[in-house]
């Protein structure tokens, strides 16, 4: 979506129709556009965390894009959830032979999002001839 400023909401529906402010199509509805401003706030959504949001915004998104008649709204601080790379190392003690798994991208919330910082490595086993640790990175190249 664009942002269209000072307009009133007659006036950005007439643009929207003769095209001056995107094209959208022939048919203008509630769902091609939200009044912007208020206060934003973080929240899960059905589990699913909205960040920098706004009343309008979930109105919008509740409304018209499938989050369902009355879905579950819990607010919670903002940084809630964060996206992290993570692989694992597999260190093979007698050849000191190190092996990396292929790199996924997750979304951690809550208690485990605080406890995880770039760098970070979580011992999974440690053995007389194996040693596996999980390291997240906050950009997938710096680990």
């Amino acid at each position: 979506m664009n942002v269209v400023c000072d307009k009133t909401e007659e006036e950005l529906t007439e643009c929207l129709t003769n095209g001056t402010c995107g094209n959208i199509g022939s048919v203008v509805t509630k769902c091609n556009y939200y009044i912007t401003g208020g206060e934003k706030f973080c929240c899960l959504v059905d589990g699913s965390y909205q960040e920098d949001i706004t009343e309008n915004k979930l109105s919008a998104l509740k409304d018209c894009f499938g989050i369902g008649v009355n879905p579950t709204v819990e607010r919670v601080r903002c940084g809630y959830c964060r996206f992290w790379y993570l692989r694992e190392k597999k260190l093979f003690k007698p050849t000191a032979a190190i092996t990396y798994s292929y790199i996924t991208r997750n979304n951690f919330c809550g208690d485990t999002a605080l406890t995880l910082f770039q760098g970070r490595q979580i011992i999974r086993k440690d053995d007389a001839d194996s040693l596996i640790t999980i390291q997240f990175s906050s950009n997938g190249s710096d680990w």
